[in-house]
């Protein structure tokens, strides 16, 4: 993912972002959050990373509702979910990327919508959250990006981001 990329509609889905307060990280957790893809480091060509120190960030729970053109057959669904935060100056700060699965019992009825929920920590400098979703199966994608409010309390405080044409969208009726 990257910030500014075209979003991409193949897939379509919902999020609801919910903030939680901004808090200092331990050392055993800051050394968890610089093993994920993206995260604060200093990079320089020919050496290791910088260990960086402790930053403030703030937790991001994303409640994901995705329509499943799979829920009709006998195969389960595998979803990606991904999402990364960036800087104003398009820096990616940190990101996660899960797989979800639902499985079915043949001749079952199930739900059109595949419901999934991730968690993310976030430095407060973030400015940007880009969110995609992938069917592993079929390899459609969805993807929204969403700006951070300037107090780093997340989009009117867990105002739903909708994908344009998503169910839920105003400007699709």
């Amino acid at each position: 993912m990257q910030h500014g990329a075209p979003i991409d509609h193949d897939l379509l889905f919902q999020a609801q972002i919910h903030s939680g307060a901004a808090a200092t990280v331990t050392r055993e957790h800051m050394a968890t959050l610089e093993n994920q893809s993206g995260y604060l480091a200093v990079r320089r060509k020919g050496k290791p990373a910088k260990p960086t120190e402790s930053v403030p960030v703030r937790e991001y729970t994303i409640d994901y509702v995705v329509l499943d053109p799979s829920a009709a057959h006998a195969q389960g669904t595998v979803l990606e979910l991904a999402a990364a935060a960036y800087d104003r100056m398009g820096n990616m700060l940190s990101s996660l990327s899960q797989n979800a699965e639902r499985t079915q019992a043949p001749g079952s009825k199930t739900d059109p919508f595949f419901r999934a929920k991730q968690t993310l920590d976030v430095p407060t400098t973030a400015a940007w959250l880009q969110i995609g979703v992938r069917d592993v199966n079929s390899h459609r994608i969805g993807t929204m990006e969403v700006p951070l409010s300037l107090a780093g309390a997340g989009p009117a405080g867990g105002t739903p981001a909708t994908q344009p044409g998503a169910p839920g969208d105003p400007s699709a009726h």
